[in-house]
């Protein structure tokens, strides 16, 4: 039992010696509040207490600072900083660590903020890609330069590229265009193209976007080119003969855009097709045996069918009526040369014969005039015809505007 209360004791002595070698300490020589905090030998404990150093509590709830500089109470931080000559708040890539307090010396600064491309001039600090603009335009060329600048660019100089500016000694013109010839002004143009400088207006006699060709640049009346062909009579039978006119809303008389025939007579408009026909030209009921003839509307002394009837009475005046006016425009009057004893039919038909207008009539003295009201019809050619028993009569009209 001795001998354990002798081994616990050595134990307890050796561990209170070795707790008394090192012991760790801060010291705060320039009173700033940062410390520096040293391992001291327990025995020049008491050393170290007369210059100032004091036990380290950073295990309890105090976080200490390390004074970078405990001679001087300004001065506790190491810092990097950066070079700021001009003071403008932009750095270069110059640079150090410094021992500093709240802020970083003159000309330097803490914390990279840049590159400062001139660091001797605080208006500028930012290296930009320039483009001229010596008429001030707002619209570059291509000339371009690397400039040291601040807030924006320097006279006659634009940052970022717009353009490109084709007269940049005025300031009214800066877009190229291709540009078509347009000398009447009836915005139809011509091929003839070229390439101009202008702003925001077009030089007369010219045009921006492509619309033609115009056949005939000297008159605005006139634009395009058309195949037309040959109506001369007016009837919208054409001759196979087209040829190329230059027009503009309206076209010529004696022309039409569309070929419908060949007309076997363009001289006169009741004559179009050829057809073959059996006639009785004497008037005597019975036709011949039939040929091809240049006609109209079917009607006497033509038909489509032989016949020979010799006891329907020769037909003296087969024109028994007067037409007028003619062309018309709104009411056709037709005036009875003869006395009509039997039931008759008047019809107007257009050109590809169908009826359009009729009027019955039951009987008519001579002289006795029937109007029909023609203002709702399409300008051009009809035919009219008179039925009266077996003899037909037909006659062209035309309505006009």
């Amino acid at each position: 039992m001795k001998y354990i209360y002798l081994t616990i004791l050595l134990i307890f002595m050796s561990m209170v010696s070795y707790s008394q070698e090192q012991v760790s300490m801060i010291i705060d020589k320039d009173g700033d509040g940062h410390f520096i905090s040293v391992n001291v030998a327990s025995k020049k404990q008491s050393d170290f207490k007369s210059k100032g150093y004091v036990l380290d509590n950073s295990n309890g709830s105090t976080i200490l600072a390390y004074d970078c500089d405990d001679t001087d109470p300004t001065k506790w931080r190491n810092v990097l900083i950066y070079r700021d000559e001009d003071r403008d708040g932009w750095t270069t890539t110059e640079r150090k660590w410094e021992c500093i307090g709240l802020s970083a010396p003159d000309q330097w600064r803490e914390g990279y903020k840049g590159f400062d491309c001139d660091d001797k001039d605080l208006t500028k600090w930012r290296n930009v890609l320039i483009y001229r603009d010596a008429d001030r335009d707002g619209w570059t060329t291509t000339e371009r330069k690397w400039e040291c600048i601040g807030l924006s660019a320097p006279d006659q100089w634009r940052e970022g590229y717009k353009g490109f500016d084709c007269d940049d000694d005025s300031s009214t013109i800066w877009r190229k265009v291709l540009l078509y010839r347009d000398l009447d002004e009836d915005t139809y143009t011509t091929t003839y193209r070229k390439y101009h400088c202008i702003g925001s207006e077009i030089p007369a006699g010219w045009r921006e976007n492509f619309k033609g060709p115009d056949c005939d640049d000297d008159s605005s009346a006139i634009w395009r080119k058309i195949l037309l062909y040959p109506d001369e009579d007016g009837d919208g039978y054409t001759l196979n003969y087209p040829k190329w006119d230059c027009i503009g809303n309206t076209i010529n008389p004696g022309w039409s855009p569309i070929f419908k025939g060949p007309d076997c007579n363009d001289t006169a408009a009741d004559k179009w097709q050829r057809r073959w026909v059996y006639s009785d030209i004497d008037n005597d009921g019975c036709t011949n045996r039939g040929s091809y003839e240049c006609v109209g509307v079917i009607a006497h002394p033509y038909y489509l069918t032989p016949h020979c009837n010799p006891l329907v009475p020769p037909i003296t005046n087969p024109m028994s009526i007067e037409v007028y006016p003619n062309p018309v425009q709104d009411r056709l009057n037709i005036t009875s040369k003869l006395a009509w004893e039997s039931n008759s039919e008047i019809k107007i038909m257009d050109n590809y014969g169908r009826v359009v207008k009729a009027l019955n009539v039951p009987s008519a003295v001579k002289g006795q005039t029937f109007t029909i009201n023609t203002s709702d019809l399409k300008p051009g050619i009809y035919q009219l015809t008179i039925r009266r028993g077996e003899l037909i009569e037909s006659k062209t009209i035309a309505v006009k505007l």
